[in-house]
């Protein structure tokens, strides 16, 4: 799937797979309005153990975010980054202006929507079709 214009090159290459914490950089090119390709990685099937995933992220986890020659593969750190790379869009204080702790908070929404996807995973039933089914393996990992 390409979000980029017909003849467009992209600017950006988004790894992600559905229930990663891919949500956040994602919304944040369609922000942007930068040309970006999203390329699916099926965790599930083992895609992100193949050896050309795991030359970009040796961590093998999703989202990755390629920009010419940079990999990088923190949401936290995906997110700061495109929002330092366009600094025109005023989405984030740059380094040196006092109100950068306000941005810097960004980080720690970050960490709040990874650790609510890691509980998804812990928690629920893959395909129980509303997904209120909760399994018990959840349950007993947090006790």
């Amino acid at each position: 799937m390409a979000a980029t214009s017909e003849g467009e090159a992209p600017l950006y290459r988004l790894y992600w797979d559905r229930g990663s914490a891919n949500m956040a950089p994602h919304a944040l090119l369609r922000e942007l309005g930068v040309p970006f390709d999203l390329v699916h990685v099926d965790v599930a099937s083992g895609a992100n153990r193949a050896p050309g995933y795991t030359a970009l992220n040796p961590n093998q986890r999703v989202p990755t975010l390629v920009h010419g020659d940079r990999v990088l593969y923190e949401s936290a750190a995906i997110l700061i980054y495109l929002c330092e790379s366009h600094p025109e869009t005023g989405l984030m204080p740059l380094p040196g202006d006092p109100r950068r702790h306000l941005g810097e908070a960004l980080g720690d929404v970050l960490v709040a929507e990874a650790v609510e996807a890691v509980a998804a995973h812990a928690f629920f039933v893959e395909g129980a079709g509303d997904g209120v089914a909760v399994s018990e393996g959840g349950v007993a990992a947090v006790k």
